[in-house]
């Protein structure tokens, strides 16, 4: 199911989504205010918008193994 839904451009993203389909939400709140989230990206008029930001998120990366990284090396620098 998560294949056939993912349109994910991180791999960040990606593992959230997988994340959502393994514990999906059930406060009612919740799910409207994720549903009023994907009103917004899915709506005509904000289609400009949202590939600007796809096309942006593409370029980060994996922020999750950078910032892993990143701690590895400053757990190596730093003094005992």
């Amino acid at each position: 199911m998560t294949g056939l839904l993912n349109t994910c451009v991180t791999p960040m993203g990606k593992k959230l989504l997988h994340t959502w389909h393994l514990r999906p939400l059930t406060d009612i709140g919740a799910i409207a205010a994720r549903h009023d989230a994907i009103d917004m990206l899915v709506f005509p008029a904000n289609q400009f918008p949202v590939d600007h930001m796809r096309r942006a998120m593409k370029q980060i990366g994996n922020v999750g193994g950078t910032w892993r990284d990143w701690r590895r090396i400053m757990d190596v620098r730093s003094p005992s």
